[in-house]
């Protein structure tokens, strides 16, 4: 991914406070912004990205404006890595939707299929 210029856009507004709060505290410890860019929300943190990968179930990330996200993405892929999303509701917004852990219902179908 680095030499293919890639660029993380995290966001977490619980942990975002708490990495500045410690890193104040630590002078020779660079702030979280000059290590890692924190964008103002989550449609600025996907748009213009190939892919969002969601690795926690807080509730608050289930329930985010998924259309609108996907229409701000280059590609309107996601990577579910607490299985806390529905893939017909993440399909139905326009995502390309994978589960991290199980295998999607397409794979297992195929693999179904071939036995």
């Amino acid at each position: 991914m680095m030499t293919q210029s890639s660029v993380v856009s995290p966001i977490d507004s619980h942990g975002t406070r708490q990495a500045g709060r410690r890193a104040k505290s630590f002078r020779s410890v660079p702030t979280c912004a000059s290590c890692l860019p924190v964008p103002s929300g989550t449609v600025t943190a996907a748009a213009g990205s190939d892919a969002v990968a969601l690795v926690t179930d807080w509730p608050q990330y289930t329930t985010l404006p998924f259309r609108k996200i996907a229409a701000t993405m280059n590609t309107p892929l996601i990577f579910d890595g607490r299985n806390c999303l529905n893939r017909d509701v993440m399909r139905e917004n326009g995502f390309q939707y994978y589960p991290i852990g199980r295998p999607a219902v397409e794979n297992a179908l195929r693999l179904k299929n071939r036995a």
